[in-house]
């Protein structure tokens, strides 16, 4: 997705859709809600660039559950960039599967004057539903050491003047984020 993206022509402005967290588990409404959300974002005119989903699409992380995610994508007549998310990490396949079927978990592309860098700022452990660094008095944890080298080395070397990160979780914004104050990562 990201070299068709990459490779097609330039218009300004530059639109793109943002969701995430649609399907952290199977169930039917949620995928009937995400199904009226494609087809607003395929009905839009212009049409967005692309449409980024930052996480927590295809849980428990498995093979069935990306190839269900990409059912529900379908209709769209737009790229859709995939950011893992920690639910799409549930099952221990989770980031193999997902590898499998998107790519790398961290990635970067260009769209005229902006360069859009994801990655894997999922916290936890594959094949644990629950965070182990929450709770803790450390906070949870952000991405790793890799994905922040990735980030790191993208960053510096982009030509474009605007840098957009695309990441799952988000840093922890002094319990900002309500209803759940705690969330965002505040290691690393």
């Amino acid at each position: 997705m990201a070299r068709r993206i990459e490779s097609s022509a330039v218009t300004y402005p530059l639109d793109f859709v943002v969701a995430g967290d649609s399907g952290a588990w199977p169930d039917p409404t949620a995928d009937g809600i995400f199904s009226q959300l494609v087809d607003q974002i395929a009905e839009l005119d212009p049409p967005a660039t692309f449409f980024a989903n930052l996480g927590d699409f295809a849980g428990p992380g498995t093979i069935d559950r990306h190839k269900r995610y990409l059912e529900l994508v379908e209709p769209l007549p737009i790229p859709n960039v995939c950011v893992i998310g920690n639910h799409d990490l549930d099952d221990e396949s989770g980031p193999d599967s997902f590898a499998q079927v998107h790519g790398p978990t961290n990635f970067d592309f260009a769209y005229g004057h902006t360069r859009f860098v994801a990655i894997n700022a999922a916290p936890g452990v594959p094949g644990l539903i629950e965070d182990p660094t929450l709770g803790t008095p450390e906070g949870i944890e952000g991405p790793r050491e890799e994905d922040l080298e990735f980030l790191d080395g993208a960053l510096t070397l982009a030509k474009e003047p605007n840098r957009v990160v695309l990441m799952h979780m988000p840093p922890y914004a002094n319990a900002h984020l309500a209803p759940h104050g705690e969330w965002g990562f505040q290691r690393r």
